[in-house]
């Protein structure tokens, strides 16, 4: 113990508190329905706690890793946790380390809307601030509790870090009928209920979830925020329940009210002695026992006993492979999950509050993890878009290829049996030849006289040219001209 905090162990110091405490709740009529502790735990999402193992001594001996597993991720996340005198408790609210009022969609992926009850929010430190423990007091206490008041005063216990005592969280309280009971510095420890009581298995639950994903993947996986959900939801419903919570209240002396509960813990009081834990594996020895007996004649024998020393050791064996296996495969399944897109959620506030810090119901978150989901499914329906018609363009490109190349083929089966015809044609044709020049080539036949038909033809014959007259020549001869000589003589005129 720290020695502020063993300086702050004294019993004045509580008598006065619990007097305070005592005359309020008699002053304002306070009820336990209406008693509440609120205080914030931090985690460190990868460390585990320190816990006792078992070593053979064959392994004691050798050395090398006698420490538990633990995965080594500091990343910070802190739990806003309030709990009531009657035994109920109120939505936890978790803080991540991010940017200021957003969330991660891949930090929601294990969150049910319809069977959680949690809010989330984000700081730069993963710490509370005085913005946060406003938008706590407005936005989840105020809103969880507000109906079963009615009007009765509310009595709330804390510590006194800053974030609970500025002056708007002190004003908030007052204008709402919120009484606030600050402890002695340095005595939660003593005076608290989630202190003594809840934080304590609670971080002892959340260290066995981590060791057990640990386990099932062998390490090969690290625990990231993604994860972080998950195990908080499984240790905190392991630990808050009524029990635990009227149990805490009554061990400080709350509710009901009992000074002497703590006044009388300075006493010295014997330690409860550690019982011994369970096995790991449940075994069925009794059985492969009489199961060797059943088919071994002498089962006093040394190889008859070797032989139940084999099969049990077979059976641990095939359970401890058993467990190994169902871890990978979970783990698998982790891994798939890890791999999808994550993005910010589009969270919008549906009214203003005092605070500008906001804490996310699940059913804000929820709605905000639809719209992001209906988004990238839009954004991949256009990618998915685009590369059809990208398939499709290629497509026609190349139908249009093999359109040109199944025409230039049958352009060149057509001018190859051109060529063959023209080929066969040159053949013919100079063997035709070759048989004419051999043979006489026949007489045309007259050519007929065509007749006119229609109208009817008028035939004038010709009068014979008259005789030309006779010439004398100078020696007295008489001659006749040549006909040929006059018809060209008459043409010349």
């Amino acid at each position: 113990m720290d020695a502020s905090r063993h300086n702050a162990d004294d019993s004045e110091k509580y008598s006065y508190y619990f007097n305070l405490l005592r005359s309020k709740i008699d002053q304002y009529s306070i009820k336990p329905q209406h008693t509440y502790n609120m205080d914030e735990k931090g985690l460190a999402i990868g460390l585990v706690n320190r816990s006792k193992r078992v070593f053979s001594k064959a392994a004691w001996e050798a050395g090398g890793k006698r420490q538990s597993l633990q995965d080594g991720n500091r990343e910070w996340v802190t739990i806003l946790a309030a709990i009531c005198a009657d035994g109920s408790t109120l939505p936890p609210a978790i803080i991540y380390a991010g940017q200021p009022n957003s969330l991660q969609s891949s930090w929601m992926e294990d969150l049910d809307a319809g069977k959680d009850s949690i809010y989330s929010t984000a700081t730069p430190s993963g710490w509370s601030n005085d913005e946060v423990g406003l938008a706590w007091l407005e936005q989840v206490f105020e809103r969880e509790n507000a109906s079963k008041t009615r009007g009765s005063w509310r009595l709330l216990i804390l510590d006194g870090h800053s974030s609970h005592i500025t002056m708007a969280f002190i004003d908030y309280c007052s204008r709402h009928k919120i009484l606030l009971l600050i402890y002695p510095p340095h005595s939660t420890q003593t005076l608290q209920p989630l202190d003594v009581g809840c934080f304590s298995p609670f971080g002892n639950n959340y260290s066995k979830e981590v060791t057990e994903q640990l386990h099932q993947s062998q390490a090969l996986t690290g625990i990231k925020k993604r994860h972080f959900y998950k195990l908080f939801r499984a240790s905190w419903y392991k630990t808050f329940n009524s029990e635990l919570v009227l149990a805490a209240f009554k061990a400080t002396g709350i509710s009901p009210l009992n000074p002497a509960i703590i006044l009388d813990r300075f006493q010295n009081k014997p330690s409860e002695l550690p019982r011994t834990p369970s096995p790991l594996l449940d075994v069925n020895r009794v059985a492969i026992e009489q199961f060797c007996k059943a088919i071994v004649k002498d089962s006093t024998s040394y190889e008859a006993r070797k032989l139940v020393r084999t099969f049990n050791y077979l059976a641990a064996r095939n359970a401890l492979l058993e467990v190994e296996n169902e871890g990978l495969r979970n783990q698998i399944d982790t891994q798939k999950t890890s791999r999808r897109y994550h993005q910010a959620l589009p969270l919008q506030a549906s009214k203003s509050y005092t605070s500008n810090a906001m804490l996310w119901s699940p059913t804000k978150a929820e709605e905000a993890a639809a719209k992001a989901r209906k988004k990238a499914e839009a954004a991949e329906k256009k990618v998915q878009d685009e590369r059809e018609k990208e398939q499709r363009k290629v497509e026609r490109a190349r139908a249009k290829e093999e359109k040109a190349l199944r025409k230039a083929a049958e352009k060149a089966e057509k001018q190859r049996k051109k060529q063959e015809s023209d080929a066969a044609k040159s053949i013919q044709l100079s063997q035709t030849g070759k048989r004419k020049a051999s043979q006489k080539p026949p007489t045309e036949p007259p050519a007929k006289k065509q007749r006119a038909r229609g109208a009817t033809q008028v035939v004038v014959e010709a009068s014979p040219s008259p005789t030309p007259p006779p010439i004398t020549t100078r020696s007295g001869r008489t001659t006749r001209p040549n006909r040929k000589w006059e018809q060209d003589k008459h043409h010349r005129r």
